[in-house]
């Protein structure tokens, strides 16, 4: 799911959206720079009306630091409106008045940046500005202006409006001024771009305009002579549609004048103005569909999805009866834009949504709440079945989503949570499910999990530990631990393996299964990774210093450390250089999950590790589905034989068999092996019946503290 904040910015903005549209007219701009202050954080906010010849600037409507903006006029040259005339869009974030020194009105406001759009007509002429100004640098600007480019259409539209409402009354005022004489309305049908229709005053149309014609398609002496119903004789300013020939549907604005005599006070004429605001309407209807709807799919956006959620789970409330939330998520969705554009995989996700709502039914209300992340929540008769809709759409989605002529075969993990069961609120729904989709990509992704109180217990005892681990010194509480490798010809220790161990004062002991873990999922382990071999650089150092012993120390570097890096090899050897070692003295063992990833960048990687002079290891070898092309491909020099294979060694002989074919493949390649988890003196012997150079294992020493290992060496002949 997406973060707070970002909920929080679409929540705002659909209130906006909501609040503003109520009101029309200037109601709408004064509300609007209240809104648009807030929501922005701003300190000034001005919709300004542009003269015909673009030099100067009337503001209409304004938000000061808190209060109403006064009206008043200002010329636009050496000022930031002077370049969003000519731009169309303007944003100054930073220094405004170091970039506009001749406009001294910027200082006296002390404001630092400014954002502005212009305002258009439906002609495309230049109407207006709206000009925001902030003291300090804007924090997001593209959202900022964004935001101003979506409300910039109804803004305009207004503007016209009110711009042709004023031009209108001017006109019916001096109708009324020349005592009502129709004859001057020629002048006024001349002019307008409205359709105009004249009435007596029961309403009968006496006469209309060419461009009533014009909009309405109809010719006058179909219209004259017959009635207009009282109804629709409203001062206030009405939309409604009308099917007109050759066009379909169109939206119209319509406004009616009484003229009334002057001595008796009694009307005599209506006259009724009508303008085509299809454009404005499918504007304003495009504001209420973004704010509820995600463009590109059309399913629920993550707002209006929690919205409706919301008001379903007061239903269920009231009649008992269950809801089930999913969270699906596209495994490795990146590879699609990656491998085919970002064009096919906008339309493969188009493609998604349409199946997703296809295959899950009416009772799925689905929604997009992330790039590659989307929602479901499931009610009514499709809660019995759910799970295996589920498991149809899955199925639908491996088989491949054609596209261009490409087919890409999709995988999704997907985690639920239950109404009432798991949670009674649409927060504490979306917790549970989204914890157990983070349990589905953990074992293995293509899966789905339901959210049970074990996943809470993991998630929470996961977040612990990282909260723990990512404060300020929370990884120096990470100590070395070493486990000696003997040689299985002289039983003299020859090597460590230096081992990550942590006790926290608050979770205490925490085993490095756990805590690495954590550190790889969130990114800490390159920092844990450089922890560990400070201390094994230290560590080895004293023993070079005070020992008469030829130690190398093995430690483990992640996929990330070595692949994300640019500078690790020789950053590493500089930290090596630092303790008076070189890389010879250290060997870096690497799990194949390193190959698997990317197996050419893991080549150019450990090739470049190998020149500096580091000695590789592949640990746990023959666990993975690749190890011989590995060790063939890779600058290995240390292969250590994985610790399941050697368990059975005793008893099994093909487990015995196994490993005398790994030593022989080693030695072809000319690698020292070393086997690991040995426990037992008869695995001892027949590893070293079979030729194995090396062992570790809690049958010569468990790990230890470094001052007991010191002791050893020390003693060591």
């Amino acid at each position: 799911m997406n973060s707070l904040h970002d909920i929080e910015q679409d929540r705002a903005l659909a209130l906006v959206i909501r609040e503003v549209s109520q009101f029309t007219g200037t109601d709408f701009l004064n509300e609007l720079t209240t809104r648009l202050a807030e929501l922005l954080g701003a300190q000034y906010v001005y919709i300004a009306r542009l003269t015909d010849d673009l030099h100067s600037a009337e503001v209409i409507a304004g938000w000061e630091r808190g209060a109403r903006a006064r009206h008043f006029v200002y010329s636009l040259k050496d000022t930031p409106c002077d370049s969003l005339t000519v731009d169309g869009v303007c944003v100054f974030n930073g220094d405004i008045q170091a970039l506009f020194p001749a406009d001294i009105v910027l200082a006296e406001m002390d404001v630092d940046a400014y954002m502005g759009v212009v305002l258009t007509s439906n002609r495309g002429e230049k109407i207006g500005l709206l000009n925001v100004l902030f003291e300090r640098q804007i924090l997001e600007p593209d959202w900022a202006l964004s935001l101003l480019e979506l409300f910039a259409v109804r803004l305009s539209a207004e503007l016209e409006r009110l711009q042709h409402q004023a031009e209108l009354n001017e006109r019916v005022e001096l109708l009324q001024r020349q005592n009502n004489e129709l004859l001057l309305a020629e002048h006024i049908y001349a002019s307008a771009r409205e359709a105009i229709v004249i009435t007596d005053a029961n309403a009968v149309v006496q006469k209309v305009n060419k461009a009533f014609e014009a909009i309405f398609a109809q010719p006058a002496e179909r219209v004259i002579g017959s009635a207009i119903p009282l109804a629709h004789l409203s001062e206030i300013p009405v939309t409604e549609e009308q099917i007109i020939p050759n066009l379909g549907v169109r939206s119209f604005e319509s406004w009616v004048i009484a003229i009334k005599d002057p001595a008796s006070d009694r009307v005599q004429h209506y006259v009724r103005f009508s303008r085509d605001v299809t454009d404005s309407v499918h504007s304003q209807r495009l504001l209420d569909f973004q704010s509820k709807y995600d463009e590109s799919t059309r399913l629920l956006n993550r707002t209006h999805f929690i919205r409706e959620v919301n008001a379903k789970l007061e239903a269920l409330k009231v009649s008992g009866d269950i809801g089930v939330f999913v969270v699906l998520d596209i495994d490795n969705f990146k590879s699609v834009n990656h491998v085919f554009g970002q064009d096919i995989g906008d339309r493969v996700i188009r493609r998604f949504a349409s199946a997703a709502r296809s295959i899950m039914g009416r009772g799925a209300m689905a929604a997009r709440v992330g790039a590659d992340e989307f929602a479901l929540f499931i009610t009514g008769p499709d809660t019995r079945n759910w799970r295996s809709t589920l498991d149809a759409f899955r199925t639908y989605l491996k088989g491949g989503i054609n596209v261009a002529g490409y087919t890409s075969s999709i995988t999704i993990s997907s985690g639920a949570s239950i109404f009432p069961t798991d949670a009674s609120d649409v927060q504490g729904l979306i917790n549970a499910a989204t914890m157990a989709l983070s349990q589905a990509k953990q074992n293995g992704r293509n899966t789905h999990a339901n959210f049970t109180p074990a996943i809470r217990k993991r998630t929470e005892r996961f977040q612990q530990i990282y909260n723990q681990l990512s404060k300020d010194g929370g990884l120096s509480k990470i100590y070395a631990v070493y486990q000696p490798i003997v040689s299985l010809k002289s039983g003299a220790i020859v090597a460590c393996e230096a081992l990550a161990r942590w006790d926290d004062p608050l979770l205490g002991h925490v085993s490095p299964v756990e805590f690495v873990d954590v550190c790889e999922r969130t990114g800490l382990v390159r920092d844990l990774g450089d922890v560990m071999f400070h201390h094994a650089c230290a560590f080895l150092a004293k023993v070079r210093k005070n020992t008469n012993a030829d130690l190398t120390v093995s430690i483990n570097r992640s996929p990330p450390e070595v692949l994300d890096q640019v500078d690790a090899p020789q950053r590493w050897a500089n930290y090596l250089s630092g303790y008076g070692l070189t890389p010879q003295d250290m060997q870096i063992e690497i799990t194949e999950s390193l190959m698997l990833s990317d197996p050419e960048a893991a080549l150019r990687k450990l090739s470049v590790l190998s020149d500096v002079g580091f000695s590789l290891s592949i640990d746990d070898f023959g666990t993975g589905y690749s190890s011989l092309a590995y060790i063939n491909r890779y600058p290995f020099s240390v292969l250590k034989i994985d610790r399941s294979f050697v368990a059975d060694i005793e008893t099994d002989e093909s487990a015995m068999l196994l490993v005398e074919s790994i030593i022989n493949i080693a030695k072809r390649f000319a690698l020292t092996t070393v086997a690991e988890g040995v426990e037992t003196q008869g695995q001892m012997q027949i590893l070293r019946d079979l030729g194995c150079d090396r062992a570790q294992g809690y049958f010569f020493h468990k790990p230890m503290q470094e001052a007991a290992l010191f002791e050893l060496l020390t003693a060591q002949p």
